[in-house]
Formats: C-alpha cells, structure tokens, sequence
C-alpha cells in the first residue's frame, strides 16, 4: 500500500516508482530484502543449537559461531575487487546463493552428535555466500537508473536490507511469555538426569530443523530471484 500511494498519490515521492520500474533493480531489492531474513536466524538461533544439543555457554558458543563471522570482511573485500576487475556483478550473486544454498542444506544434517568440523565448514560456506551478496545487491539496484534517483535507491535498499529480520509483535505475542520461555529453559538441560536431559537436546534439535527448512526455502528464493537480473555489466 505505501508503494502503491508513493507511485500514484504523492506529489514528492520518498520511494519513486522508477526505483522499482525494471525487473534488474526489482531483483535487487528482493534479494537484499531475502538474505537478512535468513541471516538473523543464523546469526540468532545457531548459538542456541550450540547452548541447546552441545551445552556449551553464552560466550562459548559466541566462539563456536567464529567460522561464520571471520569469513564475511575478506570475503567482502574479495568480491569488491572481483567485481572491479572484471566489470560484472551477476556471476558473484549467483555464486553466493548457491554457497549460501550449499551451507544451508547441510543444516538440515545437524543433529545433537554433529561433529563441529562439520558446522563449521556449513558455517563457512554460509559466510562466504552472504558476504558476496551483501557485498553486490546495490549494483543491479543501481545499474538501470538515472543518478539523479541514488539517493532515494540508497535510502529504499537500506530499509530493505534493515526490515526485514523483524517479527510482528502480533506473532510474537501469541507464545506466553514471549520467545524467551525456550531460552529460559536452555540453562537448566545440563542439570538434568541423562536420559531426559538427551531428550531435550533431540527434542531442541528437531524443532531447528523446521527452521532450517523454512531458511533453505527462502535461500532459494533469492537465488531464483537472482535470475531475473539482465544487466551485468557496470
């Protein structure tokens, strides 16, 4: 609906239609409204399968997430420089889908007894994907406009890129308590007596796979997405 009103109504649009008038900047924006969706849960619920089927604590599993975060800044840096040398931005986007695609089908393998070198290299794939998306969604966006629309390209790609982790309080309200009733229970599961105590981890464990499907779905989309880009060079 704002979209909408901005197109048709107002006579100083924040967010001109323009912006979103061809299909290489409308896949830009969808992707860099897809990845934080999926990112924030990464970045949110893998410390709680560390704390949750490892029993690891709060910093420790801070530690456990490194592969993930120390790969995203040469990552970024890398792709700048690939995207300078060769004047083209598409073929660094798809790559990184297909890694983040990669890193998160092989959540869906996570179980309580996981070997960690085996989350770490998901991990691994996951920061190298996002990171090369992160780094390139602006160039489709700006690739077909007029600069005279930059600025208001810039401003609509920041609300994109910082809206959508968001939950609406309207779903967060229905769970009693609040979402802080599962962490609630996270620091009591090491006192528990073994067998419950690896019935919950399992239990923990399977209730992130739900997750983890609903993120590999959304991963795809971007890189479905991502097909829709027809310009590629800058």
């Amino acid at each position: 609906m704002f979209m909408l009103y901005e197109a048709t109504l107002t006579k100083n649009p924040i967010i001109t239609f323009a912006l979103v008038s061809n299909r290489t900047s409308m896949s830009g924006y969808l992707q860099t409204f897809l990845l934080p969706v999926v990112s924030y849960n990464i970045l949110y619920f893998g410390p709680v399968y560390f704390q949750a089927c490892f029993g690891s604590s709060a910093i420790c599993s801070g530690v456990l997430s490194l592969p993930l975060v120390t790969t995203l800044e040469p990552c970024l840096m890398l792709t700048g420089i690939s995207i300078t040398a060769t004047k083209q931005y598409r073929p660094q986007l798809w790559l990184g889908w297909a890694l983040y695609l990669a890193g998160m089908g092989g959540m869906l393998t996570l179980a309580v007894d996981t070997p960690f070198a085996h989350i770490a290299g998901f991990l691994v794939l996951q920061g190298v994907g996002s990171s090369m998306i992160y780094a390139t969604t602006y160039f489709p966006i700006l690739a077909l406009l007029p600069i005279m629309e930059n600025a208001h390209a810039l401003v609509f790609f920041a609300f994109c890129r910082s809206f959508a982790p968001w939950l609406p309080i309207c779903f967060v309200g229905e769970f009693p308590g609040g979402v802080s009733i599962a962490y609630s229970v996270i620091p009591v599961i090491g006192t528990l007596p073994e067998l419950l105590r690896i019935e919950v981890r399992i239990t923990f464990a399977d209730s992130l796979d739900v997750l983890w499907h609903v993120c590999i779905g959304i991963t795809g989309a971007g890189l479905l997405v991502s097909l829709l880009m027809g310009f590629n060079t800058l």
